[in-house]
């Protein structure tokens, strides 16, 4: 998906806001992937992670970064040098029956989650029939 971002974006296709999510695995490779699009010159608007099993570290090019985690030593994020984002661990051991194996099914999580894509999303405003008429 990456790549095929970074290949749009050389032929200026890209559709914004780029928005990554994932839980557990996917939660690790959430940042990392926003990372190697920044590493391409590509911003992420915003990283959500649903409870990641390790360490990560999120690029300057990430606009927000939230990690809803199960603390197990090592499952926080941190800023990389010159991050100068909004980066939120957001420990969710509190939420009543939460496990690793659920958490991203949290309704309140997903709530807040879609809640923040939908606020950074722009809705597409059509034309109207006199627009049209004139770009013909």
């Amino acid at each position: 998906y990456a790549d095929d971002i970074i290949d749009r974006a050389k032929h200026k296709k890209v559709s914004y806001p780029i928005i990554i999510m994932g839980h557990s695995l996917g939660g690790n490779a959430a940042p990392q992937m926003a990372n190697y699009l920044g590493a391409r010159g590509i911003k992420t608007s915003l990283v959500v992670a649903f409870d990641p099993t390790e360490h990560q570290v999120v690029g300057r090019n990430v606009s927000t970064v939230i990690n809803y985690y199960l603390p197990n030593g090592r499952n926080r994020f941190d800023k990389a040098s010159g991050f100068k984002g909004s980066l939120k661990n957001v420990n969710v051991s509190n939420i009543p029956n939460i496990e690793h194996t659920n958490v991203e099914k949290n309704t309140g999580l997903q709530d807040k989650s879609i809640a923040r894509a939908v606020k950074l999303s722009k809705p597409i405003k059509k034309r109207s029939a006199s627009k049209r008429k004139k770009s013909r």
